[in-house]
């Protein structure tokens, strides 16, 4: 009976494959606990990254350009990152979703016995449901970060425009010196070589 038992125990085992079933529903749980883990993190970064470019928009001005537009940069830099590091946690949470229900549906679809099949199959259907609605509302919210990336990247380019115009605008006032100074030489050796041929005269 005893060696009935077990070998019963491990045809279910090995027809059902209860523990690479525990395991892919494990990393599934583990990819949702790193994906908050993400975001945790991510809105923490983000409350200290906003309070350093505040800072940084706040005492911007032409002479301060080219450092502070560096610090901008290293600062939006580690943004990207963060995010980028939230957007692949959650990539692997939709993928660990769909491998986990699609497991579902292949173990329901092995019960015997109908009206348990029927109700099993519901229920998964129902919080497949329930799952996709929560799944896109974060994809909404990541798609809204996405936008207010795009606005921090235009507001680096812009920065970085300013910084360099006003880097060649000093130039071009130094230029304007010199070539000041040029007509200024010109005009003296001019009136030095009219002088000297009066002399030759």
């Amino acid at each position: 009976m005893l060696i009935l038992g077990v070998g019963l125990c491990l045809q279910w085992s090995c027809s059902t494959g209860a523990e690479t079933s525990f395991e892919k529903s494990d990393r599934f749980l583990q990819s949702i606990e790193n994906f908050e883990d993400q975001r945790e993190i991510s809105r923490h970064g983000l409350g200290h990254a906003y309070f350093r470019i505040d800072t940084i928009l706040q005492n911007y001005d032409a002479e301060q350009a080219r450092p502070l537009t560096l610090a901008f940069e290293e600062v939006w830099t580690g943004v990207l990152e963060r995010i980028g590091q939230l957007k692949a946690s959650f990539d692997q949470v939709n993928r660990r979703s769909s491998a986990y229900f699609s497991m579902l549906d292949e173990i329901t679809s092995g019960i015997q016995d109908e009206q348990l099949k029927q109700r099993e199959s519901q229920l998964n259907q129902q919080m497949k449901k329930e799952w996709e609605v929560t799944l896109q509302q974060a994809a909404e919210k990541l798609q809204a970060i996405d936008e207010l990336l795009a606005g921090g990247n235009d507001l680096f380019k812009v920065m970085l425009v300013q910084s360099l115009r006003a880097s060649i605008s000093k130039e071009i006032v130094a230029l304007k010196g010199i070539t000041k100074e040029a007509e200024q030489l010109l005009a003296d050796l001019q009136k030095l070589s009219h002088e000297g041929m009066k002399l030759m005269a």
